[in-house]
């Protein structure tokens, strides 16, 4: 979530269920350092010992305008948030990764993640980038751990990100983050051990 208040109520939520102990640790993608991630995985390793799974799914879309004309600070932005943060925190999380007997770390795509398009500046090089890390880290986990890497591109979901990119959409025909959630649990779960 990225309110205090969201992440508030899933704490709730899974105490009510009798689920484990949850930990609330707000961080900014935008600003954190290497070294706040660092701190969060010291906290979980505190707290938990180990991690067994990790997504990352934030984003931003930035503006969509050429290149030519594409504003730097905007497109620093959406680089820090959209590729250098879900680096700075899976690198963090790998040895709690590695404690775990079955890790998973899942990317999410995006349908400009595979072919470049017009005027979708840094969100689409940032997205191409975020395939090209999923896929390193794959290869370099395979062997060597316990932790399988993957990447989902959830296709047109009804998020506000969709609304902003395609206003003239109707989101009633998209999916909602509810209904792709099969696919994330699948991943995040042992049913898909071996998948990489």
């Amino acid at each position: 979530g990225r309110t205090t208040k969201k992440l508030e109520t899933v704490y709730d939520e899974i105490e009510e269920a009798g689920g484990p102990q949850p930990a609330i640790f707000p961080i900014n993608m935008e600003g954190a350092t290497p070294h706040d991630y660092e701190a969060l995985a010291a906290t979980i390793e505190t707290e938990f010992g180990k991690l067994d799974g990790l997504l990352n799914n934030a984003g931003l879309l930035g503006v969509r305008t050429p290149i030519e004309g594409y504003d730097p600070t905007i497109w620093e932005q959406v680089i820090q948030v959209n590729l250098n943060a879900q680096f700075y925190l899976t690198q963090a999380m790998i040895p709690l990764l590695r404690q775990s007997e079955d890790a998973s770390v899942i990317f999410t795509g995006s349908g400009v993640s595979q072919v470049g398009k017009a005027y979708w500046g840094a969100y689409c090089v940032s997205k191409f980038a975020t395939e090209g890390l999923m896929q390193v880290l794959a290869d370099e986990l395979e062997s060597t751990s316990n932790i399988r890497v993957n990447s989902i591109n959830p296709g047109a979901t009804r998020t506000t990100m969709r609304a902003a990119a395609y206003p003239g959409e109707n989101p009633n025909t998209l999916a909602t983050p509810e209904e792709i959630m099969p696919l994330y649990l699948y991943l995040m779960g042992k049913d898909s051990k071996g998948t990489n």
